[in-house]
């Protein structure tokens, strides 16, 4: 199933770039939850004087959130493929030898859309680090 191991190879690329900038989102949530920002916002917004610092840890507040919510979308993404890619062994498992070429050019075709929802995925991690 050459057509198909192509699409595989070229989707397990996008999934470990995808789940690079992933694991970077993950890591600087983990060094500061947003949770922990908002806290601190919450200890100074009363305070006389403070505003420009208010200002900032509101800002960061909604980007640390923005960071949850993309890492929770990555998350959801990757178990559906995860599913997908399942549904596609078990075809090909299935696969008869009268049906090889067809049936060949249909999984592939499954796992080449797979890797272009990848990179839209991939694209929206970079939006999050983009903003």
């Amino acid at each position: 199933y050459e057509e198909v191991s192509v699409e595989v190879d070229g989707f397990v690329r996008a999934m470990e770039r995808t789940a690079s900038r992933a694991q970077t989102l993950y890591e600087a949530l983990a060094d500061n939850p947003p949770e922990h920002v908002e806290a601190r916002l919450r200890q100074v917004r009363s305070e006389p004087g403070r505003e420009e610092l208010v200002e900032a840890l509101e800002h960061q507040a909604r980007v640390q959130r923005r960071m949850e919510a993309q890492l929770g979308r990555f998350y959801d993404e990757m178990e559906r493929m995860t599913i997908e890619l399942d549904t596609i062994r078990g075809s090909l498992l299935s696969l008869s030898a009268s049906e090889g070429a067809e049936s060949q050019q249909r999984l592939a075709g499954d796992v080449r859309s797979l890797r272009e929802r990848m990179g839209t995925v991939a694209d929206g991690m970079a939006e999050a680090y983009e903003s």
